[in-house]
Formats: structure tokens, sequence, C-alpha cells
């Protein structure tokens, strides 16, 4: 596990029980949305401090990961585990109720087959509770029934009557840190 601000992190456990923390190089904590420590089993946000880094210190650095901290390894290594990495944080869907929802099951339904054989590259952009904005790259396949089908999946999945506007687009453009970005939640 590593990340491009610190490198290595963590490193597999020999036994297989997840991924030791490279405690002698960096202080990794697992925080909760209070900055409390997660305890094992519980996902919470990854914060970093460099123990190495003399010239540019980073000192309870966010880098933006979720993971879930493990008990003591019975492997006997002492350092502490991580039993999983999630991956970055994601901003949350807002619903018409008020409510917030994790993106991830619109996002795999946006891309399941057949509806991604459309288009090559796809942009979810939520602007308010009820609108929303796909931004496709159209392949060859590309149908109008192809934006009713999203649109479709879109209010089904979310429970609610959204707009849905589908915007054809020569590219995606880039996030300003030089990465694609799939969601885009503006509310």
């Amino acid at each position: 596990y590593s990340c491009e601000e610190a490198g290595y992190l963590a490193s597999p456990c020999p036994a297989g029980h997840g991924l030791h923390v490279h405690a002698e190089n960096v202080l990794l904590e697992v925080l909760d949305e209070n900055n409390q420590p997660c305890p094992p089993g519980q996902p919470g946000r990854v914060v970093l401090t460099l123990l190495q880094n003399y010239r540019s210190p980073f000192i309870r650095y966010m880098i933006g990961d979720i993971a879930t901290p493990g008990p003591p390894c019975p492997c006997g290594r002492g350092l502490p585990l991580l039993t999983d990495i999630q991956g970055k944080t994601r901003p949350l869907l807002l619903l018409p109720n008020g409510q917030r929802r994790d993106p991830q099951v619109l996002m795999d339904l946006l891309i399941a087959q057949p509806l991604s054989r459309a288009f090559h590259q796809f942009q979810l952009v939520q602007e308010t509770a009820d609108f929303f904005r796909i931004r496709l790259v159209p392949s060859p396949a590309y149908q109008a029934t192809t934006a009713t089908a999203l649109e479709h999946t879109v209010q089904t999945h979310l429970g609610f009557a959204v707009t849905v506007q589908i915007e054809l687009v020569d590219r995606i453009p880039l996030h300003p840190n030089g990465k694609q970005s799939g969601l885009i939640v503006n509310c």
C-alpha cells in the first residue's frame, strides 16, 4: 500500500492477515468522522504523519483514502495492521429528501453492460438534489435510446423523479490534479 505523497505505507503480512504499516517511517491513523481512532474492523479516513521527511513535513495529512484497521496481528510482528483498503473517499450523492447516499452502486449500474458499450467515458455530475448531468464520450454504438436508459437507471436507483441531462462531449475534462473524475457532486 503506497501513496504518491509518502511512498510505501504498508506491506503484506507474511501470514496473510492484511497489511503491516511501516511504523518506522509513518504514523498512519484511521479516523472516524469525529477525528477519533477507529476500532479494529471499522473503516475510516487515512491520516498520515511522515516520520522521515525532515525537509517538508506532513503532519496529520489526509490522503483521501478509506481503510480498515485490524486487531493485533497473530503473526507476532507487532506492527499496526490494516485489514482492508477501500480506496479513495468520494462525495456522497444528495437525495431530494435531504439524505446522502454512497454513489458506488449507481456508478456500477451506469457502466454495466450493455449500457457501457454506448460510450468510451462518462462522468456523473450532480448539480442539485434533483438535477444530474451525465457527460458522455459516445462510441459508435451510441443511440438515442442510450440517453433514455441512463435517465431511467439514475431515477430508478435513487427512487426519486430527478432530471437527468445527457451531454455528449469529445472528452471529459480532467480534475485540476490531472486525474479523471467519474463523479462530481456540486451540492
